[in-house]
């Protein structure tokens, strides 16, 4: 108490007003830069919220428009391969695996929700460019079966069953000088989805299901070295949908906690 009497007194007992008027300036200006401080705060508090709200705006869209359609698709890829629900096709001249697509041609990824997450998280976006590539050798795989099928079966082996077939009271509406090999192509480059998953009432089907055997006309050793090819690279295929979908779903538990996204 003395040390403040003595600031703020003189020795005849008169205020000091100059060591007053000194204190409140110093006083006033810590407030101010108190006050100043804290608005500060808040504006950048308020920046950031905002900021953040837009980026989970961005990752919303993200989410809904690419990454969960992404990880749906795939998951059923998996399922489709391993049912063997899957089958090559030609259409307008272009080969494709029906039922499995590329993410380039997904549905997925409206407006910039793909663009925005492959500049976010490269990993994802080379993990789905080596899958594009993959499929498309797989296609190639078919298309080189599909050829060496037409160039190797046995045509005698496939005549010969087709009459067993016809002698049976089946009616087989081709033409006689028809060539079996063309006709069942799409039934033998595909031997395996149409035994399990062909319509009964169409009479490929029927003839397939017939004969069990009728894979071996087409036997050869070009087409079972072309058959090792195509079920590794299916296996290929799989391994790479694994991996994305264990991207994309890390990639969602990273956003649930950053952003809060359901």
């Amino acid at each position: 108490m003395e040390y403040i009497t003595e600031i703020f007194y003189l020795s005849n007992g008169q205020h000091n007003w100059v060591a007053i008027s000194t204190t409140v300036d110093g006083i006033l200006v810590l407030a101010l830069v108190c006050i100043t401080g804290w608005y500060a705060y808040q504006v950048d508090k308020q920046t950031n919220l905002i900021m953040n709200a837009n980026k989970r705006i961005i990752v919303l869209d993200c989410v809904d428009n690419f990454l969960k359609p992404c990880l749906k698709d795939m998951k059923e890829y998996i399922k489709y391969i391993n049912d063997n629900n899957f089958y090559w096709n030609q259409s307008n001249g272009m080969s494709q695996i029906s039922w499995i697509w590329k993410t380039a041609r997904s549905e997925s990824g409206e407006g910039f929700a793909k663009v925005d997450v492959f500049e976010k998280h490269r990993d994802l976006e080379v993990l789905c460019s080596e899958y594009d590539v993959l499929h498309e050798e797989l296609i190639q795989v078919y298309n080189e079966i599909a050829d060496v099928i037409k160039n190797t079966a046995d045509e005698d082996c496939l005549k010969k069953r087709l009459r067993k077939f016809v002698e049976t009271g089946n009616v087989f509406g081709a033409e006689p000088n028809t060539n079996p090999v063309e006709y069942f192509l799409q039934i033998l480059v595909n031997y395996e989805y149409y035994r399990k998953h062909g319509d009964e009432e169409k009479i490929d089907i029927k003839f397939l299901r017939f004969d069990g055997n009728v894979v071996n006309c087409i036997s050869t050793p070009g087409y079972n070295e072309l058959d090792d090819v195509r079920t590794k690279k299916i296996e290929q295929v799989k391994e790479k949908i694994d991996e994305i979908i264990g991207e994309i779903e890390t990639i969602l538990r990273s956003y649930r906690r950053e952003y809060h996204v359901p």
